[in-house]
């Protein structure tokens, strides 16, 4: 299976793109889907563009870093730091982002369909117009964030804390006497 993957374009990352990005923390446009980036220290890296399909970037740092248009489909975002990182119009459709702390995150525009954002911090993350289809957000915390125009269809928010979120018409999320904001 391995052969097959490397053999075939598309499938594996371009080795000198995973070095310059390395040594440089710069890379835009790169190809590094599939590529092992786990733990890495991107801060403020400048991935703009890359594709990063089905990498894995479990517990990478990516404080500030630049992925807007960046193709994280399927990606493995399992505990990244991801604090004030631009994912403006990036698709992380499919994506594991299993406790991510994503606070203070552009996600504007961003496609997150079937994406995996258990007991992710989204707190004040600018989610404006982002496709949430289908997205599990299970125990999440969307404290705060700005979900006006995102597309919401079967998305899972069973605990979710929804504290001064701003939803689809400019309305504030207040919790009543049980600590619950419900999507109307």
């Amino acid at each position: 299976m391995l052969i097959w993957a490397m053999a075939c374009p598309g499938f594996a990352f371009d080795q000198s793109d995973l070095e310059r990005l390395l040594v440089t923390r710069s890379c835009p446009g790169c190809d590094l889907s599939r590529a092992d980036l786990s733990k890495a220290d991107l801060t403020k890296a400048d991935l703009w563009g890359a594709d990063l399909r089905f990498a894995n970037l479990a517990e990478a740092n990516l404080l500030e870093a630049d992925l807007r248009e960046a193709d994280l489909h399927g990606a493995d975002l399992f505990m990244a730091n991801l604090i004030r990182v631009d994912l403006k119009a990036a698709n992380l459709s499919s994506a594991d982002a299993t406790g991510a702390n994503l606070y203070r995150a552009v996600l504007a525009g961003a496609d997150l369909t079937e994406t995996v954002l258990f007991k992710a911090n989204l707190n004040r993350a600018n989610m404006r117009n982002a496709r949430l289809v289908r997205a599990n957000l299970f125990l999440a915390d969307l404290s705060r964030a700005d979900l006006r125009g995102a597309g919401i269809d079967g998305a899972e928010w069973n605990g979710a804390n929804l504290t001064g979120a701003v939803w689809i018409n400019g309305r504030t999320c207040d919790p009543g006497s049980r600590g619950e904001c419900r999507l109307d």
